[in-house]
C-alpha cells in the first residue's frame, strides 16, 4: 500500500502529466485549426511530430500514475517487476524517434549547410564514444 504523502505525490504527478498532455492537445489542434486557415504551417511553432510523441509518452505516464493512485499501491508483474519499468524504455524510443524526425524536419526548413549538423554529430558521437572508454571512466572515478 501506499503511505499517504505517496499517494498524494502520486495524484499531483499524474495531475501534471494531465496537464501537460491537455495542453499538446490544445497547442495541436491550434497548429492544425491555423494551417488550414492559413494554407501552410507557420515555422517555428513547433513540430507536429515531436509534440505528438510528448503527448504520447506523458499520456503514458498519466495513466500509469492514475492507475497507481486508485489502486492506492505500486503496480507489479507477476515476477514483482514494477508495472512502470517497462514504460521507460518505451518512452525513450519514442522520444528518440521524435528527436530524429525533429532534425530532419529542422534540416528541411534550415539555411545552414549540411557540413554544418554533420561536423557538429560527429563531433557529439566521439565526445559519447570517448566518455565510454574504460580510461576517461576510471580517471573520472579515480579507480
Amino acid at each position: 500500500m501506499l503511505s499517504s504523502s505517496a499517494w498524494m505525490w502520486t495524484v499531483i504527478a499524474a495531475a501534471v502529466c494531465w496537464f501537460v498532455v491537455l495542453n499538446q492537445v490544445y497547442a495541436l489542434w491550434k497548429n492544425v485549426r491555423t494551417s488550414a486557415a492559413s494554407g501552410h504551417r507557420s515555422k517555428g511553432k513547433g513540430s507536429p511530430p515531436v509534440s505528438i510523441v510528448f503527448l504520447i509518452v506523458f499520456a503514458a505516464i498519466a495513466g500509469i500514475l492514475t492507475a497507481h493512485a486508485i489502486a492506492g499501491r505500486v503496480l507489479t508483474l507477476a515476477n514483482g517487476l514494477p508495472a512502470f519499468a517497462l514504460g521507460l524504455p518505451t518512452a525513450a524510443l519514442l522520444v528518440a524517434v521524435g528527436c530524429v524526425v525533429s532534425y530532419f524536419v529542422g534540416r528541411r526548413e534550415s539555411t545552414a549547410p549540411l557540413m554544418v549538423a554533420i561536423v557538429f554529430g560527429l563531433a557529439g558521437a566521439l565526445f559519447m564514444w570517448a566518455m565510454t572508454q574504460g580510461e576517461w571512466v576510471n580517471a573520472a572515478t579515480g579507480s
